[in-house]
């Protein structure tokens, strides 16, 4: 076998040296170049290694890599779902050092000021940077705050000026762009124009530029109208919302404010910062890295590995079409690493931290890759996208698009395994996205992640609403621990969310706990619109804000043997009843210690007459009798013709007090409905 050919790059190097470990060069973009050289000239086909020394590598474009640059084919060896190579084209890290691929830019310069009473720093913003602008700066590898008010919490809209229409969505040939605001909050503010709204308001968050403020009529008017109601839910109680970028709110340590008709930067140190070594760095990059196959051709990149790499300070320039749209989970928002058309590719121990979209972003037919014990942090969107390439990506994002049901434009995406990895601290920007988003993708594999501290929600599955015909199906989420989702940032979101008809689809052993809504919905896992035939089984739910389990409508799923406790203000729910039953309820551990047992849904109802399938189940209200839907008691819930053989009894939690839901063996759950004890030790990533 022969051996790989190596080629060094180091910040320190020099792009005229050998490209060896003594001799390293200086870029990445000539590290390549070398290294396709060498690969071309070798007298038979060979792979190659792309070894990055310590230090941060300052991107000027992004690395690309094409079918061209692929490792070789195996004539034999490794497995049908993911064959091995032994001359792989491998991106990493020097052992035991760690490369970070920026594509972000120095802010150098800096001079000391005074600016609302208070001193602060100063700096020319270089032209790139200004012409694109930035909503995140890095100090000494911190993400430091970009100026809002109010400083803490949100101000409420007292009125809208515009016409509220009956539902959420604002009908085409209307708009609604004004509100009034409430005595007191705003004011007659410096550079308007460099003002944002961001609105919080159903399940998103409308970030729009101010267009014009009238203090006397404490009018507000936005660039463009929002496309859901500026009402917090279906109460009908108008938006929370907040400013950033306001020059006038720059008074606290940490804090930046971005003048862009002075062309100007300026922050207020933290406590022991030093300007003159700090460090300070603007995002001027969209992506960083891009596997740039077709596969509508044939043409893929394969056998490609980014191993042991930290890639950091990108920023998704959004167009103003897409701001427009807004649309569900942020999946607009592509990745700093982008796959495109690729096969038999890894991303293994890299580091995504400071990141201005999602983490990264998997789409236009790709198949059996991999996604391994990775961590994602510091993300202005969400972690994972698996999502198929809407109209070949956000380019082309149209306002007034159905993003719904269309055909794919490129191929979708299948086989892929996203396993063992950390997602946390994301939104700091499009606050609806996600940790892990699956979309309209098939035999997706999501195993034994840790996913946490998002505003939105933790994994989703789907893309196609009701019962249409659907490409999603046969993914498996399992053994994944999720929690300390929603923080009370958005309605209508969930642990685990799906969407449509998902034939095949496995959410099993999942640890789900912490789930807190704005408004409604803080559910555990929750099968949205026409979610049908999933298997949802061993899950641990608890302390969610609502249902640990609800359905809005659906068909043929099957609940059973989970365990769903603590719910505050119900534990089961189901929205829509259609003529048919949404799932067959077994065999499930129901403790409710506050609140009701069935839910009352978004639209004030309790579903009477309740489509679903309800038998062997254990029920225990805190000593009080449970009510079930229509009001009955259990005797006149069961003469229904529901939870025949379920019993009421304390299940015989270890210790509930201290998040310890193991079973004794005597318990009424294992002796009287047959319930199986589950081991979620192993949940989370593995080592």
């Amino acid at each position: 076998m022969a051996k790989l050919i190596e080629v060094h790059v180091c910040p320190g190097g020099n792009d005229r040296a050998a490209g060896t470990s003594k001799s390293p060069l200086a870029t990445i973009e000539k590290g390549l170049t070398v290294l396709r050289a060498k690969r071309k000239q070798a007298s038979q086909p060979i792979g190659g290694k792309l070894i990055l020394h310590e230090g941060t590598h300052f991107l000027r474009r992004p690395i690309v890599l094409k079918p061209t640059d692929s490792g070789i084919k195996n004539s034999a060896g490794g497995n049908l779902s993911f064959p091995s190579s032994d001359q792989p084209l491998t991106i990493t890290s020097a052992d035991g050092e760690q490369a970070v691929i920026s594509g972000g830019q120095l802010i150098t310069g800096w001079r000391q000021t005074t600016i609302n009473g208070v001193s602060a720093w100063a700096a020319r913003v270089p032209a790139k940077l200004l012409a694109r602008g930035f909503h995140s700066l890095w100090v000494n590898d911190r993400r430091a705050a970009r100026t809002r008010l109010p400083r803490e919490g949100y101000f409420q809209i007292e009125k809208l000026a515009d016409p509220a229409p009956k539902g959420f969505a604002i009908p085409e040939g209307t708009e609604q762009r004004r509100f009034i605001y409430r005595q007191g909050d705003l004011t007659d503010f410096t550079n308007l124009q460099d003002i944002e709204f961001v609105g919080l308001h159903f399940w998103i968050a409308s970030r729009i530029p101010l267009a014009a403020l009238d203090p006397a009529k404490r009018l507000v008017t936005l660039a463009w109208t929002v496309r859901l109601s500026l009402t917090d839910d279906f109460s009908g109680q108008n938006a929370i919302y907040y400013l950033e970028n306001v020059r006038e709110a720059l008074t606290e340590p940490g804090q930046w404010y971005l003048d862009r008709a002075q062309q100007t930067v300026y922050y207020i140190p933290r406590p022991g910062e030093q300007m003159k070594t700090a460090q300070i760095i603007a995002p001027c990059l969209d992506e960083l890295v891009r596997l740039e196959g077709n596969a509508t051709s044939g043409q893929f990149v394969e056998h490609v590995h980014l191993q042991r790499l930290t890639f950091s300070h990108n920023e998704y320039d959004a167009s103003k079409d897409e701001l427009q749209a807004v649309p569900q989970a942020s999946c607009h928002v592509p990745g700093a690493v982008m796959v495109r058309g690729a096969r038999y590719c890894s991303i293994d121990h890299c580091q995504f931290q400071h990141i201005g979209s999602y983490g990264l972003d998997v789409a236009g037919g790709c198949y059996d890759c991999q996604i391994t014990h990775s961590k994602f942090s510091d993300l202005s969107a969400g972690g994972i996208k698996v999502f198929h390439d809407y109209r070949n990506g956000a380019a082309g994002w149209n306002k007034n698009a159905t993003y719904r049901q269309e055909p794919l434009s490129q191929p979708q995406c299948q086989r892929i395994i996203i396993s063992d990895n950390h997602i946390h601290d994301g939104g700091h920007r499009d606050r609806q996205a996600v940790g892990i988003l699956v979309g309209r993708c098939s035999g997706i594999q999501v195993l034994h992640n840790h996913i946490h501290d998002l505003d939105y929600t933790g994994i989703s599955v789907g893309w196609v609403w009701g019962y249409a015909p659907s490409d999603t199906f046969g993914n498996i989420i399992e053994y994944n621990h999720i929690h300390d989702i929603g923080r009370g940032t958005l309605s209508d979101m969930g642990g685990i969310y799906t969407l449509g008809v998902q034939t095949g689809t496995r959410i099993r052993h999942n640890l789900i706990h912490d789930i807190e809504s704005r408004g409604y919905g803080g559910w555990g896992i929750y099968p949205d619109e026409g979610s049908s035939f999933m298997l949802i089984e061993n899950n641990l739910i608890y302390r969610t804000k609502s249902a640990g389990f609800h359905v809005h409508y659906g068909m043929g799923n099957i609940v059973r043997n989970n365990i769903l406790a603590l719910g505050r203000m119900e534990s089961l729910a189901l929205s829509r009843s259609d003529n048919h039953d949404a799932f067959n309820f077994y065999r499930n551990i129901v403790f409710c210690e506050h609140g009701t047992l069935f839910g009352v849904t978004p639209d004030g109802s309790n579903n009477t007459e309740t489509r679903a399938a309800f038998s062997g189940n254990l029920y225990w209200c805190n000593g009080k009798k449970p009510v079930f839907p229509g009001g009955r008691t259990f005797k006149q819930w069961q003469e229904a013709g529901y939870d025949a053989n379920s019993i009421i009894a304390l299940p015989g939690f270890r210790d509930i007090a201290a998040d310890d839901f193991a079973l004794a063996p005597n318990s009424p759950a294992i002796t009287r409905i047959g319930f199986i004890p589950f081991d979620l030790k192993n949940v989370g990533p593995r080592k």
